[in-house]
């Protein structure tokens, strides 16, 4: 049976924007233009290979959310022990190497591996840089390393959320690992629940929003 976890980016801010508005005048008029919400969402599956069939099942939906998965990565433990990363992306591209920093990092904070296989040499090589204990940065000041500190005191990601991927993830289990933005989180969270797998999600607030996206931005 699925379970689900809840975290909300900006507190109490962005637990009530997930509630469905009040029926006035001024919500009739909002309902014209349709906001956005963005959330990081893990669904953890005690089965080594139940991830990647689940994202396949994913893909042939007709969901308004579904062209998200496009950046997505699922992760498993082989035989060997090792954390293998399946992305979605195509790591030899600008764009691929963006999503390979984002997701390598918060791999390697939350599962506390310091490298991961199933990634081309181009994004290994990125990959490889999530082990440092400090960030640098490029000339204009953005950071080129993705650590503990930009997920914890830049992005503002709650240690619970950290924690409870590290504790959802274990050997010989799988993960989808996705980023969405929807302007119904509520309903997307219950279709991934008939897929029978245990969900987190962490709600970002739209400053929190920014800082992800200027993470994906930049380039080397």
């Amino acid at each position: 049976m699925a379970s689900l976890s809840q975290h909300k980016g900006a507190g109490k801010e962005a637990f009530a924007a997930l509630q469905p508005p009040a029926e006035n005048a001024q919500t009739a008029t909002a309902r014209e233009e349709v906001k956005q919400m963005s959330a990081m969402i893990v669904v953890a599956f005690r089965d080594a290979h139940r991830a990647a069939e689940v994202l396949v099942e994913l893909r042939r939906r007709e969901w308004d959310w579904v062209a998200d998965l496009d950046h997505a990565v699922v992760v498993g433990w082989n035989s060997r022990g090792s954390l293998r990363v399946q992305l979605s992306v195509d790591p030899t591209t600008k764009e691929g190497v963006a999503w390979a920093r984002v997701w390598g990092s918060l791999l390697h904070l939350a599962l506390l591996v310091p490298n991961t296989d199933g990634m081309t040499e181009a994004a290994g090589n990125v990959a490889t840089e999530f082990g440092a204990l400090g960030g640098t940065e490029d000339p204009s000041g953005k950071q080129a390393v993705l650590n503990a500190n930009w997920w914890k005191k830049t992005l503002r990601i709650s240690d619970e959320f950290i924690r409870d991927i590290g504790a959802m993830v274990q050997p010989g289990d799988s993960a989808v690992f996705m980023f969405l933005q929807t302007p119904n989180i509520v309903s997307v969270l219950k279709q991934l629940r008939n897929y029978g797998g245990t969900l987190l999600h962490f709600a970002l607030s739209q400053e929190q929003e920014e800082t992800f996206k200027d993470a994906l931005a930049f380039r080397k």
